[in-house]
This record gives structure tokens, sequence and C-alpha cells, in this order.
């Protein structure tokens, strides 16, 4: 991602204690905006999926929480903190001496976010990015009515990151502001997404994401590439279809003709030939990278 001159967390300090995805991603979301961000780890503990990327601007301390000695390590380094980041079922952190009322009192002016998959009223039960998005139903809507598939990025965890980063960013905000818990759920994360689709939206927007128009489609090009074709708007439209020079004959006979005239012609020419040749911008036409 690329680094903006703008860095207005750049006197943020953050401890940030998360695992997995949903956390890290958050706390390298502030580090892009300047925050200082330092990972604690357990000694041993290995990564069951690693993401690289998104380690890029912090600094890595390992400390063993159960014992008094890093436990100790972990308290001042609380005291230095203006966001402290935990990702454990709810009640671990409490139990090993850093739940949030410990935080507070070490750091009375402390960010305390704690990232869950179901949130702090939402017991013990462990859960993935899978089942963030089945449970929210943003899994559903995703399939559009066609069949359920497992998306090709966890989309659940990066939506409950970016929900803690803002949070983190909202909360910081607040002038003399006191210790304050963030009680992030990636799965209502994940349900906020859904928010402007009610029953009704969904309905009225489902031939636009299940495939049925024409207009808004995927199309194979001669060299085995695709494109992506969305011009969803009136005028946009006309213009394609100029472009396109489809016959009116066949925009008389609905929105699968349509579709099946346009997956023959672009079966013509190369991605790239096509490219050239829709070049303007209003014709909504990219390619699938």
């Amino acid at each position: 991602m690329p680094q903006g001159l703008f860095k207005p967390l750049k006197n943020i300090r953050v401890l940030d204690f998360t695992r997995l995805l949903p956390g890290p991603f958050c706390s390298y979301l502030l580090a892009e905006s300047g925050a200082r961000v330092t990972v604690v780890e357990h000694p041993t503990e290995r990564e069951v999926l690693s993401f690289p990327p998104v380690k890029a601007l912090k600094k890595f301390l390992k400390l063993d929480l159960k014992s008094g000695k890093g436990l100790q390590k972990a308290k001042a380094l609380v005291k230095r903190a203006d966001v402290l980041m935990e990702g454990f079922r709810p009640g671990v952190l409490e139990r090993l001496g850093l739940g949030f009322r410990e935080a507070r009192k070490i750091q009375p002016r402390i960010v305390y976010c704690s990232l869950t998959g179901y949130g702090q009223a939402g017991g013990a039960k462990a859960g993935h990015d899978l089942n963030y998005l089945s449970v929210s139903g943003l899994l559903s809507a995703l399939a559009a009515g066609r069949e359920l598939r497992i998306p090709g990025v966890p989309l659940a965890d990066l939506v409950g990151g970016f929900s803690a980063a803002f949070q983190i960013a909202a909360a910081l905000s607040v002038p003399k502001r006191r210790a304050v818990h963030l009680d992030v759920s990636i799965c209502q994360a994940a349900e906020g997404f859904l928010v402007p689709l009610d029953g009704e939206v969904q309905k009225a927007i489902g031939p636009v994401f299940n495939g049925s128009l024409a207009r808004y489609q995927l199309y194979s090009t001669g060299d085995g590439k695709h494109l992506a074709v969305a011009p969803l708007e009136e005028k946009f439209w006309k213009s394609f279809v100029e472009k396109m020079k489809i016959p009116s004959e066949v925009l008389t006979q609905g929105e699968a003709r349509v579709a099946e005239w346009l997956k023959a012609r672009f079966k013509e020419k190369s991605r790239d030939g096509w490219l050239r040749e829709l070049s303007d911008p209003n014709l909504c036409v990219t390619p699938v990278i």
C-alpha cells in the first residue's frame, strides 16, 4: 500500500498483542498513518497463517505474559502506550493480568481495543473468516443467489481490521479522553456491510449482482483472458451499444440474448485488443487482473 506524506498518528504508540490477520491488518493501517507499532509475540508460538506484508513498519518483541518477568515488561510498555490491541478470546488477557481494568490503572488514557470474532459478549466460541462470513449473512450476499463459494480473500477479517482501525482513530481524536474499551466484533463488522441492503433493496439489485444483466458481466476474450463490463447507467450503456455495434434486433430479445451475442463478439479479439478499441472512459470496461 502506498505511503502518503500525511501521518496524523505519528506521535501515537500502539501495543499490538493480536495474531493472524484482522488485528495485524488493523495495526498495519495505523502504522501507515504514522503510528509506532510494537507487536508483542509469544516466544515459542508459531504462526498458523502468515501475512508478511502486514508486518511492515512495525517492531517485534517476544514476551511470555504467563511469566512474572514478561508481564512486568508488558505493563511497562502499556504505561508508554496510547493504544493496546488484543485479539484473545474474552477474558484471557484479564486472567493474565492485563485486562482493561488493569491497563487503565497503568495508563489512564489508554485506548484498549479487543478485536474478536463475536465480541466480548459472544463467549469463547472459536472462529475464522469463513465462520464470520457465514453467520453475518455476507457469504450468502456475495453468492447473490448462485452457488456458495469461499471468497478468494478473507473479506470478514479485512473488514474487521478496517473497523477496528476506524474506531481506534475515532477514539484517539477525542480531546482530553479517558481510557476506553473498544469491543470490536468481526462478525458485526461484516454485518455492517449489509446495512444498506435490506430485503427490498437486495431484491431490486439482485439482477445486477447475480449475472442476469448483459451490461454487468465478465466476458472471456479470444486469448482466454477476461474483461469486466459494467456500463450500468443508460448513458454509458448507449455509448457501449454504439461502440460494440449491437444490432437492434438483438437488443429487443432480452438480456440473455444480448449477453450471448456479446460473449461471441468478445471471443473475436484478445483482451488487450478490446481494451484498445474500448478505451473511451465512458464505456466502463476494465481488464480482470
